[in-house]
């Protein structure tokens, strides 16, 4: 009876630490997928809505799959949450780098007009990353540069871009236009 009870014991502490790694990798992979968003021309709602609804629906279809969620006694709302972040991160990182890593041979290069001059938050040791606004086929994005890099009045920017496999524009290059 005691060697019954110390593998459950075994078995269910194994699986929390594979959920949890899993949800550690997932976190990673979401500050990853940020760093891509940064790159790609797409609007901000479309990986967010993706992450959330495939998330969602992952953990509606596996919830009574994975022990850890058939055992655990938090309230629903809670594994949905942890669920949601979960898979809906991992959903979301290979939306981004899918289109990042694999992309077309279909390059373009634009000129834009700068819409804005600014700088990225962050606390007060840390530099502050200067970006230009611009708006690509009808959606705004951040141009982020280096930490020192000095922005001093350009009229437009000129960007390559590639398209990638699921059709969102790639940042390969950018060159700010002072004429």
């Amino acid at each position: 009876m005691q060697f019954e009870e110390s593998m459950k014991k075994n078995s269910k502490l194994r699986q929390q630490r594979i959920i949890g790694v899993i949800t550690f990798v997932s976190l990673i992979l979401i500050l990853w997928e940020m760093m891509l968003f940064r790159k790609t021309f797409v609007p901000f709602y479309f990986p967010l809505l993706f992450s959330l609804i495939g998330g969602l629906l992952l953990f509606l279809l596996l919830r009574k799959k994975i022990n850890y969620y058939v055992q655990s006694k938090h309230p629903f709302w809670q594994k949905a949450l942890h669920g949601i972040i979960m898979f809906g991160g991992i959903l979301g990182f290979l939306l981004l780098s899918i289109n990042y890593y694999f992309p077309t041979d279909n390059f373009e290069k634009v000129k834009l007009k700068i819409l804005e001059i600014g700088t990225l938050t962050n606390s007060k040791n840390r530099c502050e990353p200067p970006f230009v606004l611009v708006s690509f086929k009808g959606h705004q994005k951040q141009i982020v540069f280096p930490c020192h890099f000095v922005i001093s009045n350009p009229k437009m920017i000129e960007l390559e871009l590639q398209k990638g496999s699921f059709g969102f524009y790639i940042i390969e290059e950018k060159t700010l236009i002072y004429d």
